[in-house]
């Protein structure tokens, strides 16, 4: 079970911060994007996705780091 676990944190860790590359790399390519919304019946901001999923990144590498042996 503790193995499960561990993968799944590492997919989590890395999956969140290809979301966060994401955002950045969109930014850099179109400045203007920081106030795009993530989807018109969605209100958050593309920079605030960034945002969480640099945090969520950050907190999922600490519990994958924390269940290997």
């Amino acid at each position: 079970m503790v193995h499960i676990r561990r993968y799944v944190w590492k997919v989590f860790c890395v999956y969140s911060f290809a979301v966060w590359v994401y955002v950045i790399a969109f930014q850099v390519v179109n400045p203007d994007s920081v106030y795009l919304g993530l989807a018109w019946w969605l209100p958050i901001r593309l920079d605030y996705l960034g945002e969480a999923a640099f945090v969520l990144s950050f907190v999922f590498a600490l519990l994958w780091q924390r269940t290997k042996e």
